[in-house]
């Protein structure tokens, strides 16, 4: 799977980091090349070796330089998560991290070659700019996207507080070109949104992603619809990019017994082997749920959707989800730099695998044409919970529509049953 995206506003919030602040020190024992190792590393240093010698520049032939190309191609062969942090970017990441950080407040993607926007949260810099889903970012800071990774061009997008971005956007609703220059701020977002009850007692949030207080804020509305005698509830996960993995597995436990099976890692080790099971807390094992995803739902968001799914507690609609179920170690190779790279994948309760899978939908349901989702992401944010907007080229949810739908009918049915 190439395509990646990422949160412009949060340091890899939907990829779960093992973490060592210590550099990773190698003995001679630890290290057992074959014959094939030794062969292979004789190649690397010759090549380096004659690139020193005749390369145009030697400037850029440095043992360092060269090193750290190595390094990096090396890490970008295994997998699109996996890379190598050099000091200037290390550095960053431990501000991102520690929360020392600003950002515009978009979520963009390479999921077509190119760095596209694919949502802008209400009342952020980039919202108040008019910034639009949909925009392909060419340039920032004059540097052209097509020859950045998205790790690259998100750290210059991130920032500190109160700094400036500029970059350029291709409009292809309109073929037109913009320029923004944007200052950066502290981007706070609700990750519940859109709590309200629809027509019919249809119980309807959205959960925008995965952090510290998801999992409280989603009870506490549960609680409200509970009292308010909701008699369905539509969880929206669509455009989710994740999250903290303790939010989703929190947020599952509300509607599973205690001590179901949420969530299992594998990976090559035994000690990368865990499974993760419902826990102690409020419980609502009776509200039917249906849970939208669309392709821009990804790791934790699809964790919860499959697990519910998995579970049979909820009827999933939408389109198959992004597929990202990796966890990464994140290791400092020096004080100067580190590497980060997957040791282990998730599965779902029934040991389907997420990762470049995704989770398929039970009902699928897909928009179109590839306008429309932009349209949609647009009135998710203005208009949460609503079909068919009463504005200006508004489009109809469709999916939000069918879920409504159906929890209907499930009411309807166990009504008459009563």
């Amino acid at each position: 799977m190439s395509c990646k995206y990422l949160f412009v506003f949060i340091i890899w919030g939907n990829i779960l980091l093992a973490y060592s602040d210590e550099p990773v020190k190698l003995d001679k024992e630890t290290i057992n090349l074959d014959e094939n190792g030794y062969e292979s590393l004789s190649k690397l240093f010759n090549i380096m070796q004659i690139v020193r010698e005749k390369y145009i520049d030697k400037d850029k032939t440095t043992y360092d330089k060269l090193i750290k190309g190595a390094l990096k191609g090396m890490l970008s062969e295994l997998d699109q998560y996996s890379i190598y942090e050099d000091e200037k970017s290390l550095t960053k990441t431990i501000e991102q991290t520690s929360g020392v950080f600003g950002g515009l407040g978009i979520i963009v993607s390479t999921a077509k070659g190119s760095l596209e926007i694919k949502s802008v949260l209400k009342d952020t810099p980039a919202f108040v700019a008019k910034v639009k889903p949909g925009d392909i970012i060419i340039e920032i800071e004059g540097k052209r996207t097509s020859k950045m990774s998205i790790y690259e061009s998100t750290s210059i997008l991130k920032g500190k507080v109160g700094t400036k971005v500029s970059f350029k956007v291709f409009r292809a609703i309109d073929d037109t070109t913009k320029e923004f220059t944007i200052e950066r701020a502290v981007i706070k977002v609700s990750p519940i949104k859109g709590v309200k009850l629809l027509k019919n007692k249809i119980a309807y949030l959205r959960i925008t992603q995965f952090s510290k207080p998801t999992s409280q804020k989603l009870n506490l509305a549960l609680k409200n619809f509970r009292k308010e005698g909701a008699k369905g509830l539509v969880i929206d996960l669509r455009n989710n990019p994740g999250g903290l993995l303790v939010q989703a597995i929190k947020s599952c436990s509300l509607f599973l017994e205690e001590g179901s099976l949420i969530v299992s890692t594998e990976g090559r080790m035994d000690t990368d082997k865990a499974s993760y099971f419902s826990n102690a807390s409020d419980k609502y094992l009776d509200i039917p749920i249906v849970v939208l995803i669309n392709s821009n739902s990804a790791s934790a968001s699809e964790i919860m959707a499959g697990c519910l799914k998995d579970s049979k507690r909820a009827i999933i609609i939408g389109e198959t989800s992004y597929g990202k179920g990796v966890v990464q170690s994140f290791l400092r190779v020096s004080n100067k730099s580190a590497i980060r790279f997957t040791t282990s994948e998730y599965f779902t309760p029934s040991h389907k695998t997420i990762n470049e899978e995704g989770v398929s939908p039970n009902i699928e349901v897909v928009i179109v044409p590839e306008d429309n989702n932009y349209k949609i992401a647009y009135q998710m944010v203005e208009y949460p919970g609503v079909v068919l907007p009463d504005i200006e080229d508004a489009v109809r949810d469709i999916q939000l529509e069918r879920a409504i739908d159906v929890l209907t009918g499930i009411s309807l049915f166990s009504q008459k049953n009563d």
